[in-house]
């Protein structure tokens, strides 16, 4: 998509960085359903990209220029709305199991279904990763350095009830519990260490909402 560039520093689960309109990330308002992802802990508000997992998400609304006036300053290069998936008449089961390289798995689950006027979507999944290094000198393998593991468990769930043919009521909640480990510094040299350890960043986010 034009005008937006994503930069990762390092592998699975490592900062991600995004640049909308030339702007850093700290200033795009990130929604998932409409609910304000931005990390307000962080030092400039930015939102975790590296933490959001693909499999339940039906599509991605963006939109490009300013829009403080209605979702403050952090909305100075745009905003991004990320949807999920809802559900239809037809009762849909899915499922999937993989593993790759790195000792990586995924592990996903959903099941929705629209009966009457109360409908529901319930999905849950989970990443595991030994990954590589997440700090390697130039020129080197990060295979020869200690490993940085990276863990997501993702649950999302929508509930809805159609009140009449214009009115609905709706409540949504999503929770993202991740934990990534990374590389530091020699504290004798100060110089980047690839085989630091005990460093480890636990990340929980709970969005929710009611809706009318």
């Amino acid at each position: 998509l034009a005008n937006m560039h994503v930069t990762q520093n390092g592998g699975i689960g490592q900062q991600s960085s995004f640049f909308q309109r030339g702007f850093d990330a700290s200033n795009t308002v990130v929604m998932i359903n409409g609910i304000r992802y931005n990390d307000p802990t962080t030092t400039k508000g930015q939102a975790q990209l590296e933490n959001l997992m693909v499999n339940n998400i039906e599509r991605i609304e963006i939109i490009n220029g300013a829009q403080s006036g209605l979702w403050g300053a952090n909305a100075v290069a745009g905003v991004i709305n990320i949807i999920t998936k809802k559900a239809t008449e037809k009762l849909s089961i899915g499922g999937s199991l993989e593993y790759g390289s790195f000792a990586t798995t995924k592990v996903a689950v959903d099941v929705s279904q629209k009966v009457g006027d109360l409908s529901y979507y319930v999905g849950a999944n989970q990443i595991m990763s030994h990954s590589f290094s997440a700090m390697t000198p130039e020129g080197e393998n990060p295979e020869d350095f200690e490993k940085d593991r990276y863990k997501n468990q993702t649950l999302t769930t929508r509930l809805g009830y159609d009140l009449t043919h214009d009115d609905t009521l709706e409540a949504q909640f999503s929770l993202i519990d991740a934990t990534v480990q990374y590389d530091s510094y020699d504290p004798m040299t100060y110089l980047p260490d690839p085989n630091a350890t005990g460093y480890e960043t636990q990340t929980l986010n709970r969005l929710g909402s009611l809706s009318y």
